[in-house]
């Protein structure tokens, strides 16, 4: 019979194989040929970039690009479980602890997301001083402020699919797409009130989101299909 304690451990032996098994599939991809080509094509786009971006024309929708990628990036964060078909009969009369599984599950699918944000984020971090000159403050604010709405995205879309079991994702997606987008956006031209006022959309709408998933029998198919 499994305990609470079996489910961090059946995680933690899920996770390490699961990473045994992507390192071993990179070895396969990422020769030292490939390396070396990536590495001067990196640097290629790097100096053609700085170059663009000290002659960047002063109506470049640079707030709009930054916002949609980031909405992109964000509000699709769909939740690695690593569940399998057998734990619909093994972790049945658990059901009520699941959660000493499925936190770590959530948080690891924050971190192993994290990567494409930190990079456009980085690229995109000089665009916004030449257009916009943002003070330090809100610079700093800003990444804060995308890992926490990228951590409320990986919660939402979990309660969201267990709410409907798996039904209607997209929609979910849509909306948090749109609250992103609009936050990034007033953020970085610098219009604080109103991306306070999105800010405060996505806490309420992550809430009832929550609340429709509370007390309802977790989709075990629809998790082992994601």
């Amino acid at each position: 019979m499994l305990s609470m304690k079996n489910l961090h451990e059946v995680w933690d032996n899920r996770l390490q194989k699961y990473m045994r098994e992507v390192q071993n599939y990179l070895k396969y991809i990422f020769t030292g040929h490939i390396a070396v080509v990536l590495l001067f094509a990196i640097g290629a786009a790097g100096y053609a970039y700085s170059e663009w971006v000290q002659n960047v024309p002063p109506d470049f929708p640079g707030a709009w690009l930054m916002a949609f990628v980031f909405a992109l990036l964000l509000a699709f964060s769909a939740p690695s479980t690593l569940l399998k078909e057998a734990d619909m009969v093994y972790f049945l009369p658990l059901e009520s602890k699941l959660d000493e599984f499925l936190k770590p599950a959530l948080k690891w699918s924050f971190f192993s997301q994290l990567y494409l944000p930190v990079i456009a984020f980085i690229v995109s971090l000089p665009m916004v001083n030449a257009l916009y000159g943002l003070p330090s403050s809100l610079l700093i604010g800003l990444p804060i402020l995308l890992l926490l709405i990228k951590w409320w995205n990986i919660q939402t879309e979990f309660s969201f699919r267990k709410a409907k079991a798996g039904r209607d994702a997209w929609l979910d997606r849509l909306v948090r797409f749109v609250f992103v987008l609009l936050f990034v956006y007033f953020y970085v031209i610098g219009n604080l009130l109103i991306a306070v006022l999105f800010l405060f959309a996505m806490i309420v709408y992550g809430r009832w989101v929550k609340g429709q998933a509370t007390g309802k029998a977790f989709p075990y198919e629809h998790f082992i299909r994601l």
